[in-house]
């Protein structure tokens, strides 16, 4: 699944019922419940991502692709 998230606000807040947690929600309807640890997952896991992507994008323009 291919999630659109780079339009539209987001909303971080704290949870009410577990300070520990943050609600974040993205436009299109992605959202996390989270905790700290999480968080650096999940950064860990995007900039791999982010990696990943580029070294897509530059095997396509070696192939004459874009």
């Amino acid at each position: 699944m291919v999630t659109g998230i780079d339009r539209g606000p987001v909303t971080v807040k704290p949870m009410e019922f577990d300070p520990d947690e943050v609600y974040l929600g993205f436009a299109g309807g992605l959202c996390f419940y989270v905790r700290e640890a999480d968080i650096d997952r999940l950064l860990a896991a995007l900039e791999q991502a982010r990696e990943v992507l580029k070294r897509n994008v530059s095997h396509q323009i070696d192939q004459g692709v874009k």
